[in-house]
């Protein structure tokens, strides 16, 4: 450099080069740094562990009071609610906190189960849940809820017989959970559950049996 040769200015261009580098760096750094968000503020919405704490203890309790709510009912939907409010437990909590056992012996039924059972069927022969759930919210029993990570809610009459369970494994758009409703077995005693299940089944069989006539000739 101080003899003034082409390597010589070479090397010295280079070096002012990484001046200005790190005088730039320097003036602009705070705010073209990354940010590192904590844990309270990439889980918990920016609220203290106390805080999500006592909110998901009080959630439970009241989920609780309603009509026919487990516990593992209850753990479940205050996961949901805190959700919503923007807090992600999942991340935070044990997987095993997620897959609570149902306290009830009897078993607990998908809709395609109880398509099954009453052989309500599409027209290739294969069960139809689809038409088990209309007619659940045709007997008032649940609703459908669009664009939520449970299709179909339970509603008043339906809660002493519903399970609500997450799905292991699995999310949707966004990372949301998938939660899926199970229905006791003891629902399948209500009079107006039979009635109306052994009545589209026996439409149903009508229906596909000549069709499974002529596929067996």
């Amino acid at each position: 450099m101080i003899e003034r040769t082409p390597k010589g200015k070479e090397a010295r261009q280079y070096f002012i080069t990484c001046e200005k580098a790190y005088r730039r760096l320097q003036c602009d750094g705070p705010s073209i740094a990354p940010k590192v968000q904590t844990l309270s503020e990439r889980y918990l919405n920016g609220l203290p562990h106390e805080t999500v704490l006592a909110e998901f203890k009080l959630l439970i309790e009241l989920n609780q009071f309603s009509p026919g709510m487990d516990a593992n009912q209850a753990f479940l939907g205050a996961v949901g609610q805190m959700e919503m409010m923007g807090v992600q437990l999942r991340p935070l909590l044990a997987p095993q906190a997620l897959a609570l056992e149902s306290p009830h012996r009897y078993a607990e039924l998908r809709p395609t189960d109880m398509a099954r059972r009453f052989g309500i069927l599409r027209r290739d022969g294969k069960e139809d849940p689809a038409a088990v759930n209309r007619l659940l919210a045709d007997l008032g029993y649940q609703t459908h809820t669009s664009r939520e990570t449970l299709a179909w809610t339970p509603k008043g009459k339906g809660w002493p017989f519903a399970v609500v369970k997450d799905v292991p494994r699995a999310t949707v758009q966004g990372g949301r959970p998938v939660r899926q409703l199970f229905w006791k077995e003891t629902l399948l005693e209500m009079g107006d559950i039979q009635d109306a299940f052994v009545r589209m089944g026996c439409l149903r069989m009508q229906k596909t049996s000549p069709q499974m006539s002529m596929e067996l000739h």
